[in-house]
């Protein structure tokens, strides 16, 4: 399950789901760690917020990117990135396309 990654994606704490989902963020804490299984209740209120299906929430989507197969460092992009505010977004974006385009003059 992903339930870091779309947290963070979402720019959302522990605490704040936890509080959202009405659990104790301890809770919440084994959930992300795997060391617990939420529920389906849990699971449906969580792709409920995220705007996303089940099946994305659990990494079971055939329609776009398997999120198992995402590196690491593509993870932590995405967390960085998540975590701008627009202008630094833009910055960032602006500066991977330039260096996409540096890549292949080489």
């Amino acid at each position: 399950m992903e339930l870091k990654l779309y947290r963070r994606m979402n720019g959302l704490t522990q605490e704040q789901v936890a509080d959202y989902l009405g659990i104790p963020k301890k809770t919440y804490q084994n959930y992300e760690r795997e060391v617990r299984d939420p529920d389906s209740d849990v699971l449906c209120a969580l792709a409920d917020r995220y705007g996303i299906t089940l099946d994305e929430l659990v990494g079971r989507n055939d329609d776009g990117p398997d999120l198992a197969l995402i590196s690491n460092d593509e993870r932590d992009l995405i967390d960085t990135y998540r975590g701008l505010t627009a202008p630094y977004k833009k910055v960032l974006l602006v500066t991977a396309h330039e260096l996409r385009a540096a890549q292949g003059k080489e």
